[in-house]
């Protein structure tokens, strides 16, 4: 089943469903949208499905292009990372540039970083990271006091390795 990879952004088109009797629903986000789905359905006598929710997000994937399906949607097979970043996150990666900022670290050739970034971009974890737009206008201006320096790596909220060098 195709699902939204991330439902706090509003998919192409908008949060829309077409009954199964043509009449077209819409709503500002998904969880009014499921509301209003439900709503149709008892007062007009249908039955109920067990995940209007799925029903939804897969009629909304399957209405994109592959292009725009790939990027905004991806089967439940694959685990889905939470991506919203929290103040736990924030502080870390404060500690981390503070410790940067002070130590001076040599950063690898930038042909390493991509070889690096391209073994973990065929990860499912590999998403790109929503949160508030004061905390991602940081972490863009933090890059960019690093060397703006980019690479296909986007974020990985799901996964924690080991260990983590900068350098070498």
């Amino acid at each position: 089943m195709l699902r939204l990879k991330d439902t706090n952004v509003v998919p192409p088109g908008g949060f829309r469903f077409k009954t199964d009797t043509g009449v077209l629903l819409s709503s500002a986000n998904l969880s009014s949208l499921v509301g209003d789905v439900c709503d149709y359905r008892k007062a007009n006598g249908f039955a109920q499905s067990p995940d209007t929710r799925g029903e939804i997000e897969q009629q909304i994937c399957e209405g994109m292009d592959p292009h725009t399906r790939g990027f905004n949607c991806n089967d439940r097979d694959f685990p889905t990372p939470l991506s919203a970043i929290g103040w736990r996150q924030v502080a870390s990666f404060v500690k981390v540039l503070a410790t940067m900022i002070v130590k001076h670290p040599a950063f690898v050739p930038q042909e390493e970083a991509e070889r690096r970034a391209e073994i973990c971009s065929l990860c499912p974890y590999n998403a790109p990271l929503s949160g508030c737009g004061v905390c991602k206008a940081g972490i863009e201006e933090a890059m960019g006091f690093l060397g703006g320096r980019h690479t296909k790596l986007l974020g990985c909220p799901g996964h924690r390795p080991q260990r983590s060098r900068i350098s070498g």
